[in-house]
C-alpha cells in the first residue's frame, strides 16, 4: 500500500499458503478501514458510480473478456446459476496485486503492458450495473470485494 501504482508487481510479496494468502486479504481490507473517512468515501462513490461508466448492461461481460485476454487465457466460461455470474478462464493465476486493483476503482496492475486492452483501472467497475458484489476465488484467494473474507 505504500507503493504508488502497482507497475512490476513483482515487487509486492505473493502470500504462500492459506493463512498467508486469508493474512494478506484481512491486512488489506484492514488498511481500507483505517482510511480516514473522506478517503474511504472517495474510493466507495467512485466504485460505485463504475455502474455508470457504460449505458450498456452488458459493457461488464466485455471487460471479464478483455481482462481474461490480457491474463493469456485460451478459454473463458461464463455461467449463469440463479442470480449468479460465474466465470472461470485459464490465464494466468491471480495474485495479491491483482486484489488490489480489483478492490480499488483507477489502480491497474497492467499499466506498464502496452499490449493490454485494459490499463485504466475502470472497467469491471461497469459490472456494478449487474451487481454491487464482486468475488473472486483461485487458489487460496477468498475475496469478496469491500467485505474481505477467508474460509
Amino acid at each position: 500500500m505504500d507503493r504508488e501504482g502497482l507497475a512490476g508487481g513483482a515487487e509486492v510479496v505473493e502470500p504462500v499458503g492459506p493463512e498467508a494468502t486469508c493474512a494478506a486479504v484481512e491486512r488489506f481490507g484492514r488498511l481500507f478501514v483505517e482510511l480516514p473517512g473522506q478517503m474511504r468515501y472517495g474510493l466507495r462513490r467512485q466504485r460505485d458510480n463504475g455502474g455508470d461508466l457504460s449505458t450498456d448492461p452488458l459493457q461488464g461481460l466485455s471487460e471479464i473478456v478483455q481482462n481474461v485476454d490480457d491474463l493469456g487465457a485460451n478459454q473463458v466460461r461464463i455461467f449463469v446459476r440463479d442470480t449468479e455470474l460465474l466465470v472461470a478462464h485459464d490465464g494466468r493465476p491471480v495474485r495479491l496485486t491483482d486484489v488490489m486493483a480489483l478492490a480499488m476503482p483507477s489502480l491497474t496492475s497492467k499499466d506498464d503492458d502496452p499490449d493490454a486492452t485494459g490499463r485504466f483501472g475502470i472497467g469491471l467497475m461497469t459490472l456494478r450495473r449487474l451487481s454491487p458484489v464482486l468475488e473472486i476465488f483461485w487458489g487460496f484467494y477468498r475475496v469478496r470485494i469491500g467485505t474481505p473474507t477467508c474460509p
